[in-house]
């Protein structure tokens, strides 16, 4: 990935799922401490750009329709995901050497 790539990261679950639904890449995630009672968080990452903000303008506007079995597949894909991670034996120096 190029280092002058924008990126667009984002903690709202239903929102990755919908852009990853319609076929926009997920570029990884990152796990965080955050709140009063630390708890860790995904905050997945996407390649910034005029058709991923279209997405979100029109997914925050309720004008996308996605086919559902394919929504709820990709959430649970995405839960599944990071519960490996999280369950991994190191999962914060996860492919650090």
């Amino acid at each position: 990935m190029e280092n002058n790539i924008e990126i667009f990261s984002t903690k709202d679950l239903a929102l990755a799922a919908t852009l990853i639904s319609l076929k926009f890449p997920m570029y990884g995630y990152d796990m965080v401490y955050e709140g009063t009672k630390p708890t860790e968080k995904a905050y997945f990452k996407f390649k910034k750009d005029a058709h991923l903000e279209d997405a979100i303008m029109k997914y925050r506007s309720r004008l996308l329709a996605i086919e559902p079995q394919l929504l709820v597949s990709t959430i649970r894909d995405l839960k599944q995901e990071i519960n490996n991670e999280m369950s991994s034996p190191n999962p914060w120096n996860k492919g650090k050497a």
